[in-house]
């Protein structure tokens, strides 16, 4: 073999190889941004609806509830809780119960429905709704906020009616 014939056979396995090379990682380059990809994806996290609520006590207090039970056992010499709201911070996906009561309201999936009921669980006598002498509307919204806080001192009224 000739020297010139050599040259061009070390010059074609040399391009041979770079193409090859560059097929490989280009591959690499598609898999590695598949795999960030996906993780990204797996990053995403679902957004739960989120509601809040803020009482009043009777001598003009405010406060944020952070769980039903600390507004149920709220205890002060010569105060209680007079008044308590609700609004939505964030909609999105609906937790177990918030779903449960958005759809004992007839209004599945609404969490804008479901947020005043947050106010009428913070309320240690459901927002001044006697359960045993509720009209059947109360009963309804009752039963609906029961879904959110199925610990309430006065849930089991409400499930007898």
């Amino acid at each position: 073999m000739t020297l010139k014939k050599t040259a061009t056979l070390i010059a074609a396995a040399a391009a041979a190889a770079l193409a090859l090379a560059g097929c490989a990682s280009a591959g690499g380059a598609d898999e590695t941004a598949e795999s960030e990809s996906a993780a990204s994806s797996e990053q995403a996290v679902e957004r739960t609806a989120a509601v809040s609520t803020i009482c009043t006590t009777e001598g003009g207090a405010e406060f944020t509830i952070i769980d039903f039970e600390t507004s149920w056992n709220f205890s002060s010499p010569g105060d209680s809780i007079a008044d308590c709201s609700s609004e939505v911070l964030t909609d999105g996906t609906l937790t177990e119960e918030q779903a449960a009561a958005a759809e004992a309201l007839g209004q599945p999936d609404d969490i804008e429905a479901v947020a005043p009921l947050y106010a009428v669980c913070a309320h240690p006598e459901f927002g001044g709704i006697d359960p045993a002498a509720a009209s059947d509307e109360e009963t309804a919204e009752l039963q609906a906020a029961v879904q959110l806080c199925p610990e309430h001192p006065l849930a089991a009224e409400v499930e007898a009616r």
